[in-house]
C-alpha cells in the first residue's frame, strides 16, 4: 500500500512527505545529553605534589608503597612490572634529592603517575 502525499502532513513526531518518512527531535531526545566517557571509566581524580617520607616494597609481585608527608600511604600502581618498577624508582630519586614529586592518582588513590623536575 504505497500512497504518495501531495502535501507533507504531521502526526505526533512524524513528519510524512513524498520523499519519506522524516522523525523530528521531540523534548525527550534532549533530556540528557551523551557523555564521552562511560561511567565505569576510572580517572585520575587527584593532583599532590608532596614529600615521600619513606617507601615500601616485598617479595610480592608488584606491591610497592610509598607514604607521602600530607597523605599518608599510598600504593603505586600494579598494572606492568616495568611500570611499578619505574614508578618505585622515580619515587625513591625524588626522596633521596629531597624533591616533593608530582603524583597523579585514581578514584581508588592508587598512584597512576609520577612527575619529578
Amino acid at each position: 500500500m504505497s500512497e504518495t502525499l501531495a502535501s507533507p502532513s504531521v502526526i505526533g513526531d512524524c513528519v510524512f512527505s513524498s520523499e519519506g518518512l522524516v522523525v523530528l527531535p521531540g523534548p525527550a531526545e534532549f533530556v540528557a545529553a551523551p557523555t564521552l566517557t562511560p561511567e565505569s571509566v576510572v580517572a585520575a581524580t587527584a593532583t599532590h605534589t608532596t614529600l615521600v617520607t619513606a617507601q615500601f616494597s616485598d617479595m610480592t609481585n608488584r606491591n610497592t608503597w610509598v607514604h607521602l608527608a600530607d597523605i599518608g600511604w599510598r600504593e603505586l600502581s600494579r598494572k606492568s612490572d616495568g611500570g611499578t618498577q619505574a614508578l618505585t624508582m622515580l619515587c625513591g630519586l625524588a626522596r633521596s634529592l629531597g624533591r616533593a614529586p608530582t603524583l597523579i592518582d585514581d578514584a581508588n588513590g592508587v598512584i597512576q603517575s609520577v612527575y619529578v623536575f
